[in-house]
């Protein structure tokens, strides 16, 4: 997903930085931009440090080390989070499932892209379970085996609640981008412009646009994070029930909805062809191998 908006337009201005292994872009406007740079800044470093898998001795990695029948106190936001990941979790049935990082690192994605190549390893894939129960006052206790990976989860997570914060506090419309995880709004004076993006080459000219003045994008592909395993070529799309590697003829998935993590869980479930668990109105563009790509309402067959 690409934004078509320039970098200083109708008095916005642009941040551009670095964070969860993905180019950011946010547009606000000039003097909102001044006053809460330094704060996003800030949040977006912290949850890259703080919540990814990839760190050894972060707050992600001592909850994941917790023995059986221990309970950790956690941070507010985090917990919030992992609530809610888990929440989706139980919707739908474990299709959408944060407990999938000894899945992930079984099937070679134990490094940080970009890498090509896996080691074949002799792991075989850990019965899939909840490992953790939510208990009052922010505290995590482990019920079970399992480990902790949200992967792009938090990502769509921070920027719905940065979204939230910035119109709580008087920001009228605005932008955040991350790396085809979009939220947009606007009291209805602005209309966003976004492209989805070509999923085998990205400098190729958009399959579509979408015009939004309100609302969330979030787009998933299997060629962008793929690797060989040996003989084997695999992706980052797991179906939460088993572990295993998505098998699909879908190569890019795409929708919009009111809120960034609904769109998030719901690109996932599209590849698992499994029905989207969400009252709000739901839009997807599917791109299968060899056909024409084509936009689906909630309630179709995906």
């Amino acid at each position: 997903m690409k934004n078509q908006q320039n970098a200083r337009h109708d008095a916005h201005d642009t941040l551009m930085c670095y964070s969860m292994h993905t180019l950011f872009f946010i547009q606000l406007p000039l003097h909102a931009m001044k006053q809460y740079k330094d704060m996003l800044l800030q949040q977006l470093q912290f949850v890259d440090q703080e919540w990814s898998r990839f760190h050894e001795s972060n707050e992600l990695a001592c909850i994941n080390q917790q023995m059986i029948g221990q309970t950790r106190t956690i941070s507010p936001l985090l917990y919030a989070c992992l609530q809610q990941a888990h929440t989706y979790y139980v919707q739908t049935a474990g299709a959408f499932s944060p407990y999938l990082k000894q899945a992930m690192c079984t099937h070679g994605y134990n490094q940080t892209f970009p890498f090509t190549k896996a080691t074949v390893t002799q792991q075989t894939l850990p019965i899939q379970q909840t490992p953790f129960i939510f208990l009052p006052s922010y505290r995590l206790q482990r019920v079970g085996i399992g480990e902790i990976d949200l992967g792009g989860f938090a990502k769509g997570f921070i920027i719905e609640r940065l979204a939230m914060y910035l119109q709580q506090n008087g920001v009228t419309e605005g932008m955040i981008d991350g790396g085809g995880d979009i939220r947009v709004w606007s009291s209805g004076q602005k209309t966003w412009k976004l492209a989805v993006a070509n999923p085998y080459d990205q400098h190729k000219p958009p399959l579509t646009t979408i015009t939004l003045q309100n609302g969330a994008v979030a787009t998933s592909n299997r060629i962008y994070r793929s690797w060989h395993q040996g003989d084997v070529v695999k992706h980052h799309l797991l179906d939460g029930r088993t572990g295993e590697v998505c098998q699909s003829d879908i190569i890019q998935a795409t929708v919009v909805t009111a809120r960034l993590t609904d769109a998030e869980v719901a690109t996932k479930l599209c590849f698992l062809q499994q029905p989207l668990p969400f009252t709000t109105k739901v839009a997807t563009y599917i791109v299968k191998a060899k056909q024409q790509a084509q936009w689906q309402l909630k309630g179709a067959q995906l």
